[in-house]
């Protein structure tokens, strides 16, 4: 499914959208993985509010919570947004995305949907699978899906995995899942599995 398309902070601000949809796209995390972003809101009332942008890859609607324009105009959302960890994107294509019936953005949202203590034990639950998983993998797969985005780019990655499509199991394929995500990795997943009868 294709991604919402990326609107600019200045577009954003002379946009009469009154939803804004956002997606975290940091990369400062372990291995070039995404991390959860923390903002500091002021509030009308004076207090600042705490609010965290989950690791995701589908888009988030932060003005279910805070005002749009507000948020647009506050220097630690603009901030990130320049720094690349948060991607603005297009409402209606993000509404589209997240109600297009994909398997994996339904799973997210079920996730995203869970308290924090839940996804906790989710997150635990899911580290010792990743653990067990990479046991059972190839170590040449280990070492490309590794590897950091400077290192070796997602489309270089895809490419040297395609080398060995034929010989990928389904514990290499279920590694490759959880390291690696977006289109063209659902995609590969999905030939690889076509093409080896798992």
């Amino acid at each position: 499914m294709k991604r919402p398309k990326k609107i600019t902070l200045s577009n954003a601000r002379t946009s009469s959208a009154q939803e804004l949809y956002v997606m975290n796209t940091s990369m400062n995390g372990p291995r070039g993985s995404k991390t959860e972003i923390v903002l500091d809101i002021p509030m009308a009332s004076g207090r600042v509010d705490s609010f965290t942008l989950p690791v995701t890859f589908i888009p988030v609607c932060v003005s279910d919570l805070y005002d749009a324009q507000a948020l647009l105009n506050n220097t630690d959302f603009a901030r990130q947004v320049q720094r690349g960890n948060i991607t603005i994107v297009d409402p209606d294509e993000a509404r589209e995305y997240l109600d297009g019936g994909d398997e994996l953005v339904e799973e997210e949202k079920r996730k995203l949907a869970l308290s924090p203590q839940q996804r906790m034990a989710e997150s635990d639950r899911s580290q010792q699978d990743d653990s067990n998983i990479e046991a059972k993998a190839n170590p040449q797969v280990i070492d490309i899906v590794n590897r950091t985005e400077k290192e070796m780019p997602k489309n270089s990655k895809l490419a040297a995995l395609l080398n060995i499509i034929g010989v990928l199991t389904k514990d290499d394929l279920n590694l490759i899942s959880v390291r690696m995500e977006g289109p063209e990795v659902t995609k590969f997943l999905k030939q690889a599995r076509e093409e080896n009868g798992l």
